[in-house]
């Protein structure tokens, strides 16, 4: 049986986790702050309130259209802009909507789409590092040759052909850096901004974003049978704002896009 933890041991550790609490607490600080300034920048400043960010409202942002001559982008544009600035777990959201017709109307999904191709490509030093990060060898030595030129590049990570040293031919997926931690953070923001506004805005109570309504695992074979609740799981209002995002980001991996 292991000696219990000294007092000193055990305080040492308290304060490791009080530490870890006070990081990730500056860290979602830092990213509502970065929510605020796009949102105010890309128009959509009056949600502020609604998702109890108005606390971040400031007026050193500048916003689309606010120059001389300079013309506001249409809603979905700027939706789409939105997203893209906001990263990975923004982006991957919005991928999943544009799929959906009967949710989202033509002219959103049309700007929605356009995440499909829109991540930007990672530089070869950063692909080479992360992988010799994860297999503890350079990438000359884990490969006979690798494609330096992306298969495809997408919000979580990018895919490159290589091949093994016993010939087999093999796609490579190597994850952004950092964005497994950053989609983490960005969930549980999600959560947090889904119930103040459904505390703040009828509209977002009445779709449910958080999910309260969402069934559960004991009754899921019985909505499988009852038409009324597939309807309602087709419509979205009663998925979790987290859980969704979730379960798109973890099944990236397999998909075909990195």
């Amino acid at each position: 049986m292991a000696a219990p933890a000294s007092p000193e041991a055990h305080a040492l550790a308290q304060q490791d986790r009080a530490r870890a609490v006070l990081a990730r607490a500056k860290g979602r600080r830092q990213r509502e702050h970065e929510i605020a300034a796009v949102l105010v920048h890309q128009g959509w400043g009056h949600l502020l309130d609604a998702l109890g960010l108005e606390h971040l409202r400031s007026g050193k942002g500048s916003q689309l259209g606010s120059g001389g001559g300079e013309e506001m982008p249409s809603s979905p544009v700027r939706l789409r802009l939105t997203l893209e600035q906001l990263g990975a777990t923004a982006i991957k959201l919005g991928q999943l909507r544009s799929t959906r017709a009967d949710l989202v109307p033509p002219d959103f999904r049309f700007e929605l789409a356009k995440l499909q191709d829109s991540a930007p490509r990672l530089s070869l030093e950063v692909v080479r590092e992360a992988i010799a990060n994860e297999l503890h060898e350079d990438v000359q030595k884990a490969y006979v040759t690798f494609d330096p030129e992306p298969l495809a590049a997408g919000s979580i990570g990018q895919a490159h052909a290589a091949t093994l040293p016993d010939g087999t031919e093999v796609v490579v997926k190597v994850r952004r850096p950092g964005v497994v931690e950053q989609v983490g953070e960005d969930l549980e923001i999600l959560q947090n901004l889904a119930e103040r506004a459904s505390r703040r805005w009828k509209a977002a109570a009445r779709y449910d974003l958080v999910g309260r309504d969402a069934p559960s695992s004991s009754n899921a074979s019985a909505n499988r049978s009852d038409p009324r609740a597939r309807d309602r799981a087709s419509s979205g209002r009663s998925t979790p704002v987290a859980s969704s995002a979730a379960r798109s980001v973890i099944s990236s991996p397999g998909s075909g896009r990195a």
